[in-house]
């Protein structure tokens, strides 16, 4: 059985992570305060690198330590885009992310 959302063992896996990383997010390259609880936006999460949904594994290797608003940010989007998003999203880059599509605006 899988140990995802809040469970005992989610939880323990999450903190086994924050306590062998950088209290740095995968994703936005921010601090993150590890004395917050995971509810909180900044608190710490433990996220897929690569999502289970797309083939990742549910291993120490595939783990990241992200923020909670990032990793929900990210949702299930490859690695390879992940990052760029979600600094796109919360405004930490000007670089504009090429798009999946045209949407014939402007």
């Amino acid at each position: 059985m899988t140990e995802r959302g809040g469970t005992r063992a989610g939880a323990k896996r999450r903190q086994d992570l924050i306590n062998r990383s950088l209290p740095i997010c995968w994703l936005c390259d921010q601090p993150i305060d590890t004395t917050l609880p995971g509810t909180h936006p900044q608190g710490a999460h433990r996220h897929h690198k690569q999502p289970i949904v797309l083939g990742g594994t549910d291993t120490q290797a595939n783990e990241a330590l992200v923020h909670a608003r990032c990793n929900l940010t990210a949702g299930d989007l490859p690695a390879e885009h992940s990052q760029a998003f979600v600094k796109q999203r919360l405004g930490l880059t000007t670089t504009p992310q090429p798009q999946t599509r045209d949407w014939g605006i402007g």
